[in-house]
């Protein structure tokens, strides 16, 4: 039996599609004066199968995860004084069954952009606007991304 060519065991990030759920795969926070990124992936641009935030007390590890919670629907984002003085935008690309998918948050809104593209093409597409609340609403971002993965009430 053949080996598999190092194409089909090693994905490359913009056609990496999963089977089920959603990997986390870079956040960008877009400020005042420069972006902050966060990388996930492997060397390779594949998802990590787990990664793990670590670093002394007070460097920004909790911040990340609600930041990403925030991109994903959640309703707080940090208020440490530097957030809120130099972020703008959380930005969080993800590897979703459909495919690669780009989330575009800014602080305060109500509302979410949703690209079909990486992170670094999102000026190549038109976003799709999804509203955060009410969660209920068949156009909000939470039933995209449950129906994205396969999980919308039936």
């Amino acid at each position: 039996m053949a080996e598999p060519s190092s194409e089909q065991t090693q994905p490359q990030v913009g056609t990496l599609q999963l089977a089920r759920g959603i990997r986390l795969l870079r956040l960008r926070l877009a400020g005042v004066t420069k972006p902050y990124d966060v990388d996930f992936r492997q060397p390779d641009g594949t998802p990590r199968p787990l990664s793990v935030i670590s670093g002394p007390t007070n460097t920004g590890k909790t911040s990340v995860l609600q930041l990403a919670s925030y991109a994903l629907g959640g309703s707080h984002y940090p208020d440490h004084e530097e957030i809120l003085r130099q972020v703008r935008t959380v930005i969080l690309e993800t590897a979703m069954p459909a495919g690669i998918t780009t989330i575009e948050r800014a602080l305060e809104s109500r509302t979410a952009l949703v690209f079909d593209v990486a992170l670094d093409r999102l000026g190549e597409t038109v976003p799709e606007p999804h509203p955060v609340e009410p969660a209920g609403d068949p156009a909000s971002l939470s039933k995209y991304l449950l129906s994205t993965i396969d999980l919308q009430d039936q």
